[in-house]
């Protein structure tokens, strides 16, 4: 047999390019395909490709980018790969797809498999308030989430981890387990383990509109997970009066001063240049924000401005 694991590499994010970037320096892997979304259909290859298609590029690896991945089957299969690896690809791959890798595609997903099954595991562990967190590496099959565990690692965050610094994280740990899992899985040394399904949890599709907040019905717990896991996108976005036009502003970083305090109703106030919103439960300070068409500033830049108020008090 082979001494080179063949592989067919499937991702489209940044994070995806890392795992790319170190698959590809592996001396016992050979990359010999990477698949990655397309390029919208109004878009330009130079500023609208995917960041796995730059890394791919970069190092002149064959690139596909289906629209569907059916339309791949038939350039894969005379490549002959021994495996897939995918992370953060964006596509559902197909049955006939998956059966055309010998030894199957290995998954990264940002969990601790069966919990957060699903497409948005890192924002589900922040809404939580989860503190400790981890990632599976893993074996597709028919059912989204649902196969076999290879390697698991878990460890103690930061209750007040944003996403970008929880994916970092799990990036880091995920890369340090892949390759020494990719060949005890290979050589035989690891057995795929079953998930219980009992035990399973799940998470939806994040949408835009998730971000679309009415602060009356927030608590300071709840607002301060939300920022932090929708922060990049879709972000936090609150309704506020401003010269009595209503006015979308987005949080990018808001800190609770008191959790467990009762208002009758929801109010934005300035207090020693500190822009402060009292909610039905606990009270958070603006750290960061942005009006429409504007940059992000410091709440205490907002508070040299016009008069804010909530939309809906």
């Amino acid at each position: 047999m082979s001494t080179t694991t063949r592989i067919v590499f499937f991702g489209s994010s940044d994070s995806s390019a890392q795992v790319l970037t170190a698959l590809v320096t592996e001396p016992s892997f050979k990359i010999v395909a990477v698949v990655t979304k397309p390029i919208p259909t109004n878009g330009h290859t130079s500023t609208q490709d995917t960041p796995v298609a730059k890394v791919a590029q970069s190092h002149n690896l064959t690139l596909l980018r289906p629209h569907k991945t059916d339309e791949i089957i038939s350039h894969i299969k005379p490549l002959a790969p021994t495996l897939g690896v995918l992370f953060a690809y964006g596509q559902i791959l197909s049955d006939d797809l998956l059966h055309t890798f010998p030894r199957g595609i290995v998954n990264i997903h940002p969990s601790l498999l069966p919990h957060y099954r699903g497409p948005s595991p890192i924002e589900a562990a922040i809404l939580a308030g989860d503190t400790t967190v981890g990632t599976s590496i893993m074996l597709i099959d028919t059912k989204m989430d649902q196969g076999p565990i290879l390697a698991q690692k878990s460890w103690s965050t930061s209750p007040l981890i944003t996403k970008p610094d929880l994916t970092a994280e799990l990036v880091s740990a995920s890369l340090e387990m892949l390759v020494p899992s990719l060949h005890d899985y290979i050589s035989g040394k690891i057995s795929p383990q079953p998930q219980d399904d009992t035990q399973a949890t799940y998470c939806s599709l994040i949408k835009k509109t998730d971000g679309y907040l009415d602060i009356s019905s927030e608590t300071a717990t709840t607002l301060s997970r939300k920022v932090r896991a929708y922060a990049g996108w879709p972000a936090v976005t609150i309704d506020v009066t401003i010269n009595a036009r209503v006015t979308p502003l987005k949080l990018h970083a808001i800190t609770i001063t008191d959790e467990d305090c009762h208002h009758d109703t929801a109010a934005i106030r300035v207090h020693e240049r500190e822009l402060l919103v009292d909610l039905p439960t606990g009270t958070i300070r603006i750290d960061k924000a942005q009006l429409p068409g504007r940059a992000i500033v410091h709440g205490t830049d907002l508070c040299n401005g016009p008069t804010l108020s909530l939309a809906s008090a």
